[in-house]
């Protein structure tokens, strides 16, 4: 249902539109999803930035798509645009997810002059930006941060910092009535950070590896298909986000395996604020394996729901898949555990509720209903 209140709107705005037909993955669902469950509650809009103007409702939830001035370091995450700021008039709660980018800047100098209330979310991209110039941490209310990793980035604005994590649709992503195959699984952006070449080479002969993602670096991608010679390995570059459950349900287990530094010497201080496909593989009644890197930690509990492996070691993971492919009943028993932990505490509702009792602490005056 949706809220009914005469009360002004809490605004999220993100950057860029999450077209749900466009990619696997992606911060932006995050502002997406987040706000239609809020709107559930209580009145939200969300605001984002698109080539084109556009007015449309995502089940119920009022969405206002404006198109940008220009692009900073022509990055679709980072558009600069003021034409939006009438939609914050009325706005109770204004709240930006990705805290490093102009848009959030331009709402911290608006919530400035109006004596709003804003909130902001670090979904992980980091672009041109004056936060530091206009010290936009003291402009900030607070900082509703996706994991316990993230947040220890911003230990200066401690009293401002609530963790409210992340969820997923348990009813779009569950267990279906489909073969269990004896299959691993990847999904996610083929970059070096997500240690995919580890994941391959923890593979031998007799695996079933299925790799989904976008390939957004060639040469890694070059890379990735030579370690698969003469292994079991299928890449799938495109998929449709309907066909994603059905990948989910019918696995073994979902591997991600990122890593703080790839073999090239690049080194990533914040390779997974969270890992929403982890969760996605767990609601489906399958088991993830992760790196022991970034907040995954906080959403597989090892031995439990899962395993979590030392990153950039092959031969651990390697052990650990042998052990899910050989032993279907653990493996269905890890499963069950995930999907329940998920429905306890990783999904859409009750990351809405965390935001909005963050909104009621930090911002005196406000009130759900």
């Amino acid at each position: 249902m949706e809220a009914t209140s005469s009360q002004p709107p809490v605004v999220h705005v993100s950057p860029a539109y999450f077209d749900p037909e466009s990619n696997v993955g992606g911060g932006e669902r995050y502002a997406v999803e987040l706000a239609v469950a809020m709107h559930r509650r209580v009145p939200t809009k969300l605001i984002t930035f698109g080539p084109r103007r556009q007015s449309l409702r995502i089940n119920g939830l009022p969405v206002e798509i404006y198109r940008p001035l220009f692009l900073l370091e022509n990055s679709k995450i980072n558009p600069v645009s003021y034409e939006f700021l009438g939609e914050l008039k009325d706005a109770r709660i204004i709240h930006c997810h990705q805290y490093w980018t102009a848009v959030t800047n331009i709402c911290q100098l608006y919530a400035l002059a109006t004596r709003k209330k804003l909130f902001a979310t670090d979904l992980g991209f980091r672009g041109r930006n004056w936060a530091h110039r206009i010290k936009g941490g003291r402009l900030t209310t607070g900082f509703l941060l996706i994991s316990y990793f993230s947040a220890q980035f911003y230990l200066r604005y401690a009293g401002k910092v609530r963790v409210i994590h992340g969820g997923i649709d348990p009813e779009r992503f569950r267990p279906l009535a489909v073969p269990r195959e004896k299959r691993v699984l990847f999904v996610g952006r083929l970059l070096p950070h997500k240690g995919i070449d580890h994941l391959i080479k923890a593979v031998d002969a007799s695996m079933e590896l299925r790799i989904i993602g976008r390939a957004y670096d060639p040469l890694y991608f070059g890379y990735l298909n030579w370690l698969a010679q003469g292994k079991n390995v299928t890449f799938k570059t495109e998929l449709d986000d309907a066909e994603l459950p059905g990948e989910y349900a019918s696995a073994t287990v979902t591997v991600l395996p990122s890593v703080y530094r790839s073999d090239n010497g690049d080194v990533y201080q914040q390779p997974e604020l969270l890992g929403l496909t982890l969760l996605e593989s767990m609601a489906c009644g399958t088991p993830a394996i992760c790196s022991d890197v970034g907040a995954m930690p906080e959403v597989v509990q090892d031995g439990l729901t899962g395993f979590v492996v030392p990153p950039s070691d092959p031969v651990r993971l390697g052990d650990k898949l042998r052990l899910l492919l050989t032993d279907p009943e653990q493996a269905a028993r890890l499963g069950e555990a995930g999907r329940q932990r998920v429905l306890d505490y990783f999904t859409w509702d009750k990351t809405a509720e965390r935001c909005l009792q963050a909104y009621a602490e930090l911002a005196p005056g406000f009130a759900k209903n």
